[in-house]
């Protein structure tokens, strides 16, 4: 899917790599971020992080997916951008509520 391409080229979103299972429960298995998650930024100007959090959300809506949990923990600030995490509700590769496989 193209959005994929674009929002992973972007690096707006991590790689997918599969799903699996842990202690019984869902695991989905994403290429590492290294950065910090926007819950623990304390050092950032507002201003900034508004508008790096609009480069992020402004690359979603052409492709009709947004993210699907708004919590800050969901959001890692790496290499100034943000890179969005919660993809249970993004449309990847034509599976539309899913992860796609």
């Amino acid at each position: 899917m193209t959005c994929c391409r674009t929002c992973r080229g972007n690096y707006l979103i991590p790689v997918f790599y599969g799903e699996g299972r842990c202690e019984g429960s869902r695991a989905l298995l994403l290429l590492h971020v290294d950065g910090i998650t926007a819950s623990r930024l304390v050092d950032i100007d507002q201003a900034d992080f508004r508008q790096l959090l609009r480069q992020t959300f402004s690359a979603f809506p052409p492709y009709n997916i947004m993210p699907g949990n708004l919590k800050l923990d969901n959001f890692i600030l790496s290499e100034q951008r943000i890179v969005a995490l919660d993809l249970e509700d993004f449309d990847l590769d034509g599976d539309p509520g899913g992860l796609g496989g």
